[in-house]
């Protein structure tokens, strides 16, 4: 008996050390502050992509974005060739630099204005995404006017998934290739929320000082997206059922992220998420 007491607590402590190894090490402060609290961060982070935030669309990830299907193990925001497959930077901010950029929206208002090659459908997702923008954080997009002077356009060009990160002045086009990109709303959700000034949840400046990601626990080619809740679900030994970077709308920490890097307050519109009032 003492025998196989011992083998049992072997066998238990081996699963364990096996189970946990996979999981990323947490550490002291809390992992879900917001970069955006150090907006100068942000910017020295965006710095450190060189060349490669910069550029022009590509007519390359059009391609692949037109052939990606929803039975993927991928969002069509991950086939570019851009920074971290969805960041794009026009290449006049680059010569200007990156100082004046990044910033956030006054007020929390985002001027728009949406191309007519979208569909009446395809718009209906669009605004639908707007619509829990609306709903779970103070953020309002508002229909551009022509007197303003910073708004986004949302283009429908065959060339994938894409934004910059926050207002950068002037017209900024955040593209939704179609049909794929528009697929899901959660993936408009994703590409507004760079739009309005946030980075992926890996590529985080200081995401070294709270998590330690065990690259060898990953598959080859697969992004860290969406938020961290899909991290901590989602990993282990590489062979997860769980798909990273939902993409069905909003996660809580989405909504709480937004509400604090735009000091929501009272101008929230306090809403029902999953059953849960905040």
């Amino acid at each position: 008996m003492p025998h196989r007491l011992s083998a049992t607590l072997a066998w238990a402590f081996l699963l364990l050390t096996t189970l946990t190894s996979a999981w990323p090490t947490f550490r002291r402060r809390d992992i879900f502050d917001n970069i955006l609290d150090n907006p100068g961060g942000l910017i020295a982070h965006l710095r450190n992509f060189g060349s490669s935030l910069y550029g022009f669309p590509s007519n390359e990830t059009g391609l692949k974005v037109a052939r990606w299907h929803k039975d993927l193990d991928v969002n069509p925001e991950e086939l570019g060739d851009y920074a971290e497959g969805d960041i794009l930077f026009p290449p006049s901010i680059g010569r200007n630099g990156l100082s004046a950029v990044s910033a956030r929206w006054p007020n929390g208002v985002v001027p728009f204005m949406i191309s007519p090659y979208f569909n009446a459908q395809q718009q209906r997702i669009i605004y639908d995404a707007m619509d829990d923008y609306h709903k779970y954080t103070c953020i309002r997009f508002k229909p551009y006017t022509g007197e303003e002077s910073d708004y986004i356009r949302i283009t429908a060009g065959n060339t994938g998934c894409w934004s910059s990160v926050g207002r950068i002045g002037g017209r900024q086009d955040v593209n939704l290739q179609v049909p794929g990109c528009l697929t899901q709303k959660g993936t408009v959700i994703h590409e507004l929320m760079h739009a309005v000034g946030f980075l992926h949840e890996h590529s985080r400046y200081e995401r070294d000082d709270y998590v330690d990601i065990l690259w060898d626990n990953i598959s080859n080619g697969r992004h860290l997206d969406g938020n961290i809740l899909d991290l901590i679900g989602g990993i282990f030994q590489g062979n997860s059922e769980v798909k990273l970077g939902q993409r069905e709308g909003f996660s809580k920490k989405d909504i709480l992220k937004i509400r604090r890097m735009y000091r929501c307050g009272k101008r929230s519109v306090i809403g029902d998420y999953n059953g849960e009032t905040y």
